[in-house]
C-alpha cells in the first residue's frame, strides 16, 4: 500500500512554494496513528503521529548538489532509522542544522537524512516509505 499522504507539487528551484494551480488535499496529519514502514523490506522506521512541520512544512523537495530531486517527509523521530558519516552542514537544505544520512535500520537502504540543529527531525523519502495495512 502507498503511503496515504497529501502530495504539494513543489518546483525544484523554488522548493517552498507551490506552482500555481496545485493545492493540497486533505490533512497532513492522519486522524489514526499508522506506522511507517520502509518500501524495501517492510520493517517499521516511524508512526505518522511523527511527522512535523520545519520551515511551516511536513513535505518539502530539494535538489541535491549532485542534481537529484528528493520529495521527503518530516519526522521528529524515526526509530526504525540509524545515521552514517559524519554530519554536516555542507549543501545544508535547513539552515543551521547538520545533516547526516538516515539509512533502514532493518535493511541498510538510503531512507533519507537526519538533521540536527536548534530542531532535530529526519527527513525521509516518501517513495521509498508505505503506510501499514
Amino acid at each position: 500500500m502507498e503511503l496515504t499522504l497529501p502530495w504539494y507539487f513543489f518546483d525544484a528551484n523554488a522548493p517552498d512554494e507551490i506552482k500555481p494551480g496545485h493545492k493540497p488535499e486533505g490533512d497532513a496529519v492522519a486522524e489514526k496513528e499508522k506506522r511507517i514502514l520502509c518500501r524495501f523490506c517492510q520493517g517499521p522506521v516511524t508512526d505518522n503521529s511523527r511527522q512535523t512541520t520545519p520551515l511551516g512544512r511536513f513535505i518539502h523537495c530539494r535538489t541535491n548538489a549532485g542534481g537529484f530531486t528528493f520529495e521527503f517527509g518530516c519526522f521528529s523521530d524515526a526509530p526504525g532509522c540509524m545515521t552514517t558519516g559524519d554530519a554536516t552542514t555542507e549543501h545544508t537544505w535547513f539552515p543551521g542544522h547538520s545533516w547526516k544520512l538516515a539509512l533502514c535500520r532493518n535493511c541498510g537502504e538510503h531512507l533519507g537524512w537526519s538533521f540536527r540543529g536548534d530542531t532535530s527531525f529526519y527527513g525521509l523519502i516518501l517513495d521509498r516509505l508505505v503506510e501499514e495495512e
